[in-house]
């Protein structure tokens, strides 16, 4: 029985650029649409958590990017609920530590885990609940990160880093939203509609 799961490989890469490289203007597949969603999620994450990976420490300037913490900590509080993790020796540096969340340096760990899980293939698809099933454990069991995300979670937080509305109306901030994820699905077969039901993550972010 399928399970809906589907674990990306290189026949995925051959298959994304075989599309762009024919001339006929074909859609790109589900699986296209997801890792379109990752990649995006991986590139957009350099800019705002930085990593030195000699000495093992994240830096986040939580004065500048303050109006990303409500997203990361959605994905620290997803990642609570569905799955589990173990926090290496890493260290976390902040800008400041007034009036951060509590746990927040978890949380930063967390986030930046999901970029290394992305970045290193430990995931998968699951299309029956849009989501996807990340599973790295370190071969010494020195970290571990199980759990199961949203794709509505991890464009939300593309959208809020790529979108930069000064003091929107609450009207104009979800118009954006149903715009940015119309144009993301329009190169693919995907059914817009169930990309575009109601985000119970985005509401959190319009201030």
């Amino acid at each position: 029985m399928d399970d809906g799961k589907r674990t990306p490989n290189l026949m995925l890469a051959r298959y994304i650029a075989e599309v762009f490289l024919d001339d006929k203007k074909v859609k790109l597949n589900q699986d296209s649409f997801y890792m379109f969603s990752v990649s995006k999620f991986i590139l957009l994450k350099e800019r705002i958590v930085k990593k030195d990976s000699n000495n093992n420490t994240l830096y986040f300037d939580n004065e500048l990017y303050y109006r990303y913490i409500p997203v990361i900590m959605d994905f620290f509080k997803t990642i609570k609920i569905t799955g589990s993790y173990k926090i290496n020796n890493c260290s976390v540096v902040l800008k400041n530590k007034k009036d951060i969340p509590f746990d927040f340096e978890s949380a930063i760990w967390c986030f930046n885990k999901v970029r290394d899980s992305l970045a290193h293939g430990n995931y998968k698809f699951d299309y029956f609940k849009r989501s996807i099933v990340i599973d790295n454990v370190a071969s010494d069991n020195s970290y571990a990160l199980k759990c199961n995300l949203p794709l509505d979670l991890i464009n939300s937080f593309s959208f809020i880093v790529e979108t930069n509305i000064e003091k929107p109306t609450k009207e104009e901030f979800f118009k954006k939203y149903y715009n940015y994820i119309k144009e993301m699905a329009e190169p693919f077969d995907v059914p817009f509609d169930q990309y575009n039901i109601i985000n119970p993550f985005i509401i959190n972010y319009y201030k």
